[in-house]
């Protein structure tokens, strides 16, 4: 069955600022943010409950337990207090109205981690095979050591260009999911590679061991750092996590979190207009999946989604192939024998082009089949298709969703005018079946094209 194009839920857009709050007495849920003061008329929160209603508010509460909104009614003496557990939960998201067309952050210094996490931090020291990382003009942010062990590539200077960037994530990959790779690998400004044992980082100098011989070189020569992947720890999937965004273009996963105040005293009560509303108010304590811990400011906030054994994304299911066939002109024999290329290295990953800038997203670029095993019972799909690299409108892409052999939902052909398409799709499954997501080329090609498939969560009733 398909759902009306209609019933789609609206496309999340922005992804700026999500407020907790543990401090309000009646007033506003938000009072300051990193850009400074915010208004009602100009900020709301938006709510994707399971049942697939969405709730827009402008007093959020966000506890481990749970969200609560005040509902406002025509009579302020009857506003009320409605509560929902995280199990009824999808996704937590502030927009911006003022801010909606801003580009997104993009952070020159990361750090990666064996879980699929992003940091946008500086790599400090490495003290006993654990990484320090800080933050520059962040001083509310914290967190404790790393271990070596799951830190998967330390950038030190991503590039600001679009193009370039991507390039850099390109040889990465390209490193990451190479057999040969024994040695960790310093990617440098000049292209060049240096290859050997990543011991120890200063604030100048990063130095290696290479042949027996230690060999240095400065912080502002090295682009990226990929760790040799046969000594890294991987995480185990948990059943119940939290994914968050934030404003400065950080995304992990965590698997619990708690709320305190800018003195750490989670009894105190914060302040919301000192230091002019910046960095106020409580800060938000996450353990992430590689056991350390990470403490921001809950100004910082983007988006909180809640994945359970009923709310699934697309990494949560079991992946059965991912096949690649390269467009070619309709004029060639339909029958031309063509082996599909089995596409190898992480599923999901950050995408940041013009058209869009989200974690956790699948790139497609056509002809490509992505196939998961569904479980048993009724689902609802809901998402994004997003058309990003087009560089001319005649350049077009279309995204199918597939069910076992039949077609369940397809999206108008995504050009640059019309560069995405949300959807919501009813499945039906009487047994173990097959969910696909296609991209496939418009009539004259792709023309280096893809589509992205962002937000992608599925819903068991």
């Amino acid at each position: 069955m398909i759902a009306a194009e209609k019933g789609a839920i609206p496309a999340f857009r922005t992804l700026l600022s999500c407020f907790v709050t543990l401090w309000l007495a009646g007033g506003v849920a938000w009072s300051s943010s990193v850009f400074g003061q915010v208004t009602l008329d100009k900020s709301a929160v938006r709510i994707q409950l399971k049942n697939l209603e969405e709730i827009t508010a402008s007093e959020v509460w966000i506890t481990p337990e749970g969200v609560s909104i005040r509902r406002s009614e025509p009579n302020p003496e009857t506003n009320r207090v409605v509560n929902w557990p995280w199990s009824e939960v999808v996704r937590v998201e502030q927009t911006r109205v003022d801010l909606e067309h801003e580009p997104k952050p993009l952070p020159r210094q990361e750090i990666w981690l064996t879980s699929g996490d992003r940091l946008a931090a500086s790599a400090r020291t490495i003290v006993d095979d654990q990484l320090n990382i800080g933050w520059v003009e962040q001083n509310e942010r914290k967190a404790t050591p790393i271990p070596l062990e799951t830190v998967a590539v330390v950038v030190f200077d991503a590039p600001l260009n679009l193009f370039a960037r991507k390039t850099l994530r390109e040889k990465i990959a390209r490193i990451e999911t190479g057999s040969s790779q024994t040695n960790d690998t310093a990617l440098l400004n000049n292209q060049d590679e240096l290859t050997g044992e990543f011991q120890t980082l200063d604030a100048s100098q990063i130095h290696f061991l290479r042949k027996g011989e230690r060999v240095s070189a400065p912080r502002f020569r090295i682009a990226a750092v990929a760790i040799n992947r046969e000594l890294l720890v991987f995480p185990r999937p948990v059943p119940r996590k939290w994914r968050v965004t934030t404003t400065d273009g950080s995304f992990f996963t965590a698997t619990e979190f708690k709320v305190v105040d800018v003195a750490g005293d989670k009894n105190r009560q914060a302040d919301p207009a000192s230091e002019n509303g910046k960095n106020a108010g409580p800060r938000i304590e996450f353990l992430l999946l590689t056991g350390n811990r990470l403490t921001i400011p809950q100004s910082d906030l983007a988006t909180i989604e809640y994945g359970t054994p009923e709310v699934r994304w697309l990494d949560d299911l079991p992946l059965k192939s991912r096949e690649h066939l390269p467009w070619l002109a309709t004029t060639l024999p339909a029958s031309l024998p063509l082996e599909p290329e089995i596409v190898t290295g992480p599923l999901l990953g950050l995408v940041e082009t013009l058209a869009i800038t989200a974690p956790w997203t699948l790139s497609a670029k056509p002809r490509s089949l992505v196939t998961w095993e569904l479980p048993a019972g009724r689902h609802t799909l809901i998402g994004r298709a997003t058309l990003s690299g087009a560089t001319t409108h005649s350049a077009a892409a279309i995204g199918r969703i597939r069910h076992n052999d039949g077609t369940l939902w397809e999206s108008p052909s995504l050009t640059l005018d019309h560069p995405a398409a949300t959807f919501q799709v009813e499945i039906n499954n009487r047994a173990t079946g097959r969910l696909s997501l296609e991209a496939v080329a418009g009539p004259v090609g792709n023309q280096g094209a893809e589509i992205q498939w962002s937000e992608v969560v599925l819903i068991a009733h």
